[in-house]
């Protein structure tokens, strides 16, 4: 499914989002900006303002389109028109200005969201130059940055071994995972690209041009791998981190060098 598939809905969202005061743009984000939309996904929306919108001048403007809300507060709506359901997300220019400047990691949603928007409709292009903004700052991303990715995956293997010791089942589980995303917090930050969720993640990175081998299956394997098999698990999770590794080198030379830990190499 792509946005032409929303594309009567986007017709009759965007006028009604113009129209709330102090809205300067806005564009699609979520799922189908990054044409991974399907007929599960939401339509996500976001709202370039001045200042924040009043939540009574979003609620009445929202309110002719007859659609049922189930949430709004300061920063979002959200609702159902007709059989999908909408996020409306607003910001103010000067808060994403200020976070491309300040966190211009792979790894910031503002980022993100700025990078993947596909413009619906702006004023004096503001929506445009955020996005020159953000593509200038991720131009940037050096080994210096990915390094430290790096040794925070390190640090929850460490983690993960200490977990598997003391035979704590939940803990494990969970550094597990938050292993297996920081891996992959990394190889986006090889390929310049933002990362925001693993929701996206694997089709995503079928699009990456520095993954090690059958890097998807493999993920997937680990995955479906359960903690009765935790070496296999944990084996598969290294191999991966070690040939990542050393696509960073080749990517970033020396900067990329990190202390070797005898227990990740096995020696």
């Amino acid at each position: 499914m792509e946005r032409k598939d929303i594309e009567p809905l986007l017709n009759e969202l965007v006028p009604i989002i113009k129209s709330i005061e102090s809205v300067e743009g806005i564009s699609l984000g979520g799922s189908f900006s990054r044409g991974l939309g399907d007929r599960y996904a939401d339509v996500d929306l976001i709202a370039y303002c001045q200042t924040t919108p009043s939540l009574e001048d979003r609620k009445q403007k929202i309110g002719r389109l007859g659609a049922k809300t189930l949430v709004s507060d300061k920063r979002i709506d959200m609702f159902w028109y007709g059989r999908r359901k909408v996020d409306v997300n607003y910001f103010t220019l000067s808060e994403l200005e200020r976070d491309i400047d300040i966190n211009p990691k792979v790894t910031s949603d503002t980022v993100s969201y700025v990078l993947h928007a596909q413009i619906l409709d702006e004023k004096d292009s503001v929506i445009t130059r955020l996005k020159k903004r953000a593509e200038s700052k991720m131009s940037i991303i050096n080994g210096a940055e990915a390094k430290t990715m790096l040794m925070q995956l390190y640090s929850e293997l460490d983690k993960v071994d200490v977990a598997f010791k003391r035979k704590d089942i939940i803990y494990l589980s969970n550094r597990l995972e938050k292993s297996k995303e920081k891996l992959i917090k990394l190889i986006y930050m090889l390929n310049h690209y933002p990362f925001i969720s693993l929701k996206w993640a694997y089709r995503e990175m079928e699009r990456f041009g520095a993954i090690p081998k059958d890097l998807i299956k493999r993920l997937e394997k680990f995955s479906q791998l359960g903690l009765d098999q935790y070496v296999e698990k944990v084996g598969l999770l290294k191999e991966i981190l070690i040939e990542t590794e050393e696509l960073g080198r080749k990517k970033f030379g020396t900067n990329f060098e990190v202390v070797k830990i005898k227990r990740l190499e096995g020696e």
